[in-house]
């Protein structure tokens, strides 16, 4: 027997719930089983909200049953009509939806997003990120990077292509250092009372030869012998 009520109580462990009838004087169910996908190996799990309109299927007697879903009603109607459409809205005003005319998925989320898994892969044309992006372990780019911002990173870089940082960084603010060591270097050898014989070019030479093997934004930043 098939029939449409109200739900008026639900049962979080055993995902039951109690309806309401209003053609039968709001006369109130049993606890009825709430249909699901999967119950075994896959499992999912989903409750009707209380005062939601349900499509109920019972016994002749009306004693049991289960609730096949809730239906929309013309005070309470559908957040996206359209056939393309597939689209679920939570309660917090989060959302996911897809529209296969446009080929376009939308999630719009009022919180946090989080991602547990072994390894992650994109493939995309373009990755358009508009945040701050923070990366605890190590880099490998094996294309150009262009930093418009700071770029703090934390672990290794492997970058095989160009790098170009336009807000600075932690390395270039180190090659700025190294310069104006070397230069007061320059400086004290000069004005020292015993220069040394070549002025002192072995061991600045020796100093850029080390800077040689720093991080690229250090070792390209224009450190020469003079």
């Amino acid at each position: 027997m098939y029939s449409i009520g109200i739900v008026s109580a639900v049962d979080v462990p055993t995902c039951r719930a109690r309806v309401k009838f209003p053609a039968k004087g709001d006369v109130e169910s049993y606890w009825l089983e709430v249909l699901q996908s999967n119950t075994f190996t896959n499992h999912d799990y989903g409750l009707p909200d209380l005062g939601e309109t349900v499509a109920v299927m019972l016994d002749e007697g009306g004693e049991s049953g289960c609730i096949l879903g809730a239906i929309y009603t013309g005070a309470n109607k559908p957040p996206h009509p359209g056939t393309a459409v597939r689209r679920v809205d939570f309660g917090d005003g989060t959302a996911v939806a897809y529209d296969r005319a446009a080929h376009q998925l939308t999630i719009e989320m009022t919180g946090n997003v989080e991602i547990h898994a072994t390894d992650v892969k994109v493939q995309a044309t373009n990755v358009d990120i508009t945040a701050a992006v923070k990366v605890t372990g190590n880099i490998d780019a094996n294309g150009d990077l262009d930093l418009s911002g700071k770029a703090d990173i934390g672990g290794a870089a492997n970058i095989t292509g160009a790098t170009k940082i336009g807000g600075g960084s932690e390395p270039a603010a180190k090659a700025t250092s190294v310069t104006t060591v070397l230069n007061a270097l320059k400086a004290a050898i000069a004005g020292a009372a015993v220069t040394p014989l070549d002025g002192g070019a072995t061991l600045k030479a020796n100093i850029v030869a080390a800077l040689a093997a720093w991080p690229t934004p250090i070792a390209s930043s224009n450190l020469t012998i003079d």
